[in-house]
């Protein structure tokens, strides 16, 4: 999931269940690694761990 469409959910959600998902999943989204979409500039995405913890402290349900 890209970083805009993790963004969406998040507003759209109220709860989050995850199971049997591999840290990785959650931390490099595969555009990462398409050196030919950001040329020679640093490329970065949000922590998406450090999302889903403001998400909850503003109120969302997270389940593992």
């Amino acid at each position: 999931m890209s970083p805009e469409q993790f963004d969406e959910r998040l507003n759209w959600a109220t709860s989050i269940i995850l199971a049997d998902v591999e840290t990785k999943c959650l931390m490099l989204h595969p555009d990462f690694f398409t050196r030919a979409k950001w040329g020679d500039k640093p490329v970065t995405f949000p922590d998406r761990f450090d999302l889903i913890k403001t998400w909850i402290s503003e109120g969302g349900h997270f389940h593992m």
